[in-house]
């Protein structure tokens, strides 16, 4: 099994994951997740709805669900992406 399908094996659908802004454009926000090799891609303005956009920046944390994965680029899709809660 290839690394990009472990990864999507470990990290289904419906789950969780915590990381960091990397990258932002209009297009969608680039995400670090925590403990996975590939990154995760937000949409931009649904991102925003939730978080003030002066939030919206590298290393801010959020929390997101794995929706899908972007076969063409190794990206992780995800939505329901909002700032990370630290009193949690």
């Amino acid at each position: 099994m290839s690394e990009w399908e472990e990864a999507k094996a470990a990290n289904e659908v419906g789950n969780t994951v915590k990381g960091s802004i990397e990258v932002i454009f209009p297009q969608g926000i680039i995400i670090h997740l925590n403990g996975i090799q590939y990154p995760g891609l937000v949409d931009y303005w649904k991102f925003a709805q939730h978080a003030q956009t002066e939030n919206i920046y590298p290393s801010v944390q959020l929390i997101g669900t794995i929706a899908g994965y972007d076969e063409d680029n190794g990206w992780i899709k995800l939505e329901d992406a909002r700032l990370l809660d630290h009193s949690v």
